[in-house]
């Protein structure tokens, strides 16, 4: 959820859409769980992009939210898909993406 500013400093909770919180649920689990290449998950239990959005899937939004990702990185990068670039990328830089991602208007 975003806080959503309002005059004299009230707040209000604004809910995101379905595939915007599977972003941001897939890069808290990275983040706790470790970011690996050229697998979705390794022994150790790190995911890749694809890991880590199967791994918190609840619903349809799945291909919603690596879709909204791979248009994101083609507008801001060099890259054409979400796997190119969380294969050559360090793990904060592909938990910052799918963060900015799921914030971008």
């Amino acid at each position: 959820m975003f806080l959503d500013p309002k005059k004299d400093g009230e707040q209000t909770t604004k809910t995101l859409e379905p595939w915007r919180q599977l972003l941001l649920d897939a890069a808290d689990y990275m983040e706790v769980h470790g970011h690996c290449i050229n697998v979705s998950q390794n022994d150790k239990g790190a995911v890749c992009i694809i890991g880590a959005l199967d791994a918190v899937k609840t619903s349809s939004c799945w291909s919603d939210g690596l879709f909204a990702m791979d248009g994101f990185l083609r507008r801001t990068t060099i890259y054409r898909s979400s796997e190119d670039f969380n294969d050559t990328h360090t793990g904060p830089e592909v938990i910052a993406a799918m963060r900015a991602c799921a914030r971008a208007e």
